[in-house]
Parts: structure tokens; sequence; C-alpha cells
């Protein structure tokens, strides 16, 4: 039997065997799960399962709001990841937006720092008959002043497309994926991805906000589309669960109902 969680006060109950296998997300802030308290702010993670057949795959999303690569580990979060790892689960692997802040010695990874932790992730998660999927920092929505969309993180990005090909591990380039995404919105509509709106438009945010990093659910769930087809192109044997890869931002599936582990 398998839990989903809404927004409301009672669960929804799907009529399933054991799960296939189980996705666990280790990442940030803009894949963590969010309650109503915060919404509309929704993590790519949280939503990732509306593209998974939730019988047959379940969503461990163990992402942590303000963490770096480096935090993550040294808090524990790491390790208790690891312990909850079956062999033929998986592992998303996406750090990067925390890592290069110089001003917090407990966040601050250094580039080479970086790719060895998510080396020492990849490795750990293999010797456990698992799959890591290192997973480039999604974009924020950095325009120019000449109107052109920066990738943001970038050196992050490029640091994991390395250890990526250094260790053969799989790798899900979100980040380009992102900024391909944000370009074709153009800056107006990408904005609407975002937690980007004026006050009382949002009863937990009267002031309004402006944020260009974290996402709207409308965001989230395109973050995760994005995800999904990249992982789709892999043709690792997982892809046979997937599901709805066809719905765009524009009429997006349900997403009262988010799927979590039982």
């Amino acid at each position: 039997m398998l839990w989903l969680t809404t927004f409301s006060s009672l669960p929804i109950v799907l009529s399933c065997g054991p799960p296939f296998t189980t996705i666990h997300i280790a990442s940030d802030s803009t894949a963590a799960s969010y309650n109503e308290s915060r919404y509309p702010l929704t993590g790519w993670g949280q939503v990732l399962g509306l593209y998974f057949d939730p019988c047959a795959v379940c969503i461990d999303d163990r992402a942590i709001a303000g963490r770096s690569s480096r935090s993550f580990m040294e808090e524990g979060a790491w390790q208790r990841l690891l312990d909850a790892l079956k062999p033929a689960d998986y592992a998303i692997i996406q750090f990067g937006h925390n890592d290069g802040r110089k001003s917090d010695p407990k966040r601050y990874t250094p580039i080479d720092e970086y790719k060895t932790r998510l080396t020492q992730m990849v490795e750990e998660v293999r010797v456990r008959n698992a799959t890591a999927i290192l997973t480039t920092p999604v974009s924020r929505r950095y325009f120019d002043s000449e109107g052109v969309l920066q990738p943001n993180p970038a050196d992050y990005a490029e640091a994991a497309r390395d250890v990526a090909r250094e260790t053969g591990a799989m790798l899900n380039d979100l980040q380009t994926a992102s900024v391909q995404l944000y370009r074709d919105m153009g800056h107006v509509g990408s904005a609407e991805l975002f937690m980007i709106f004026d006050k009382n438009v949002w009863p937990h945010y009267p002031a309004g906000l402006a944020d260009n990093t974290h996402f709207q659910r409308r965001g989230a769930v395109e973050i995760a589309r994005l995800w999904a087809e990249n992982f789709e192109q892999s043709g690792d044997p997982l892809t046979r669960f997937l599901a709805g890869i066809g719905d765009d931002a524009v009429n997006p599936p349900d997403v009262s109902t988010i799927p979590i582990s039982s």
C-alpha cells in the first residue's frame, strides 16, 4: 500500500504492492519538500513522483534547504540516506547552490572539494549496489544587463559534469535543460515559474517576493518534467516506469497529491 500526501487534512491511499524501487534525493532547497504553510513554494523533488508510476517507484525526498554538499554530509543527512538505501535503489545528487557561499564556512565547498565529495557519494552509492544520478544544479533565473539568461551556478554544474565523466556515473544535466526553458519562455514568462509576485497575492507572503532561485508549484512541476525527460534519454531500465512526460507547464498534471515514501 502506498500513501500519498495532500495539502488537505486526509491522505489518499493507492492500492499497490511494494514499489519496485525507491529514488532518494540528496539536495538543497530547490528540490526540498514544503508544507502548506509555505505554499506556493515547491521543490522539484517534491513533485518528481508525478512523472513515475506511483505503484512502481517511491520518491524519498531528503533534500534540505540551505545545504551544500559539505553541510549535507557533515550534518549526517547523507549517512541517513545511505542507511535507507537498498540494492537497486537510486540516489539523485544535486548540489551547488550553497556550495559557493564563501561567507559561510559550514557550507562553503571549493570546487575541488565539491568534486571530491560528489565522487565519494557516487562510490558509496555503488558499493551498496544502487545507482547514483549526478544532477547539475538547476539554474537560477539570472538575465544579464543585455537580457541574456546566464547559467547560474555554472561553475558547480561544470564540476558535476566532470565528476560524471571521471566516474562514469549517470548525469542528468538539469542546468542546461532549465536554462533552455527560461530562454524559451523569456524574461517575463519565466518569472511565472519562480517565487516572484506582488504583495497580497499569496496569503503566506503578504509583502510579495522576488526570488529567482525557488519555484512556485508550476515551476517545480516543469523542472521535474525536465529531469524526467533527461532521465528518459538515459535508457536506464527504470525509465519503463516513467509517466506523464508529455505534459507541459501551460497545462501541468494535477499536483494536489505528492508521492512520498511509505
